[in-house]
């Protein structure tokens, strides 16, 4: 809500437009909070964080779409020329700064959800800014495959691999979180055995990384579906807002954080149901509170900043519309 009051459309339009001017400075942030994690972090069931459990990283969700954004803004226009993505120099360094070195310092946190989740935001962006749909779906299917390498190559990444082509190999160990969600949502069945009738103490970590795997016990694959719905509604009003803004930063600053909140949906869902690896990443608004839901608000008041931009415009237009019909009628 205070996002969404500080940022709404001002006199020049929506206010959240001065946000293209501090691009380098959300990037430069961001690296430094993942540095500063890597540095006084303490870790926990895997992850990194502060005293009372705080996880400042989470707010490179905000911070590097923010970024991303006002680089694409400036410099993306060589993008779209050619059948290959031309980027100048300037943009390639700026590219390999604030993805690069976010994805080193990630990969020193074992953070393999977050790197994927910044992977697939920018990968949206960049074939937004280029123009070209299949640029997405190149980049995507990249992605994949840099994702199956990492999780081979890399000690802590193969164990969750392993995990998650055959669970049973270690059922009381490191396969025991994946299959008691499966377990859980197997009970629920179609219709759910009923809010609060179910055995969330059973999953391990239920309250955040298998939260996905509790609601699956309580309200089945009906309840679920109609969860996943409701996510879809909010990534479409979201690409919508996007649809509506004028100027290039607006758009694409949009489209990052919907794709950001996509993705993390994505990925959750997706590790509890075990159609990927797990990545320990929280589901955006249903996990318990914390940092992770902090920032999931601040990207839809952001979102609804925009919205209220983009409303005001259009308000604006069709007002202006019906006057000139009008002169035109009594001419």
């Amino acid at each position: 809500v205070a996002l969404a009051l500080a940022l709404r459309r001002g006199l020049g339009g929506g206010r959240h437009r001065m946000l293209a001017g501090g691009a380098h400075l959300a990037g430069g942030l961001a690296i430094a909070i993942l540095a500063g994690m890597a540095i006084f972090g303490r870790r926990f069931r895997g992850g990194l964080y502060l005293a009372g459990l705080t996880n400042p990283s989470e707010l490179v969700k905000i911070l590097l779409p923010i970024c991303y954004a006002g680089i694409l803004a400036e410099q993306g226009k060589t993008l779209g020329q050619g059948v290959l993505p031309r980027p100048s120099a300037r943009l390639l360094a700026a590219l390999s700064l604030y993805l690069g070195a976010p994805l080193a310092l990630l990969a020193l946190h074992r953070d393999f959800g977050l790197a994927l989740l910044l992977c697939a935001t920018a990968v949206a962006l960049l074939a937004l800014a280029g123009g070209k749909t299949w640029h997405a779906l190149v980049g995507y299917l990249a992605l994949v495959a840099i994702a199956a390498i990492a999780f081979q190559g890399i000690a802590h990444a193969r164990v969750r691999w392993q995990v998650w082509r055959n669970p049973f190999q270690d059922e009381a160990g490191s396969g025991w979180q994946l299959l008691q969600g499966l377990a859980a949502m197997y009970h629920g069945g179609f219709w759910g055995r009923g809010l609060g009738a179910g055995f969330p103490h059973l999953v391990p970590i239920a309250a955040s990384d298998f939260i996905y795997a509790v609601w699956g016990e309580e309200i089945g694959f009906l309840g679920c579906g109609l969860m996943l719905l409701l996510y879809s509604a909010i990534f479409t009003v979201g690409l919508r807002v996007a649809g509506r803004q004028r100027d290039d930063f607006s758009r694409y600053l949009a489209v990052g954080l919907t794709v950001t909140l996509a993705a993390q949906t994505l990925l959750h869902t997706a590790g509890v149901t075990k159609a990927i690896p797990l990545t320990g990443i929280p589901l955006p608004l249903v996990s318990h509170g914390g940092s992770s839901l902090v920032v999931s608000l601040g990207i839809l008041g952001l979102l609804a900043a925009q919205s209220d931009a983009g409303a005001g415009r259009s308000a604006t237009v069709k007002g202006k519309t019906r006057e000139r019909k009008k002169k035109e009628s009594h001419g």
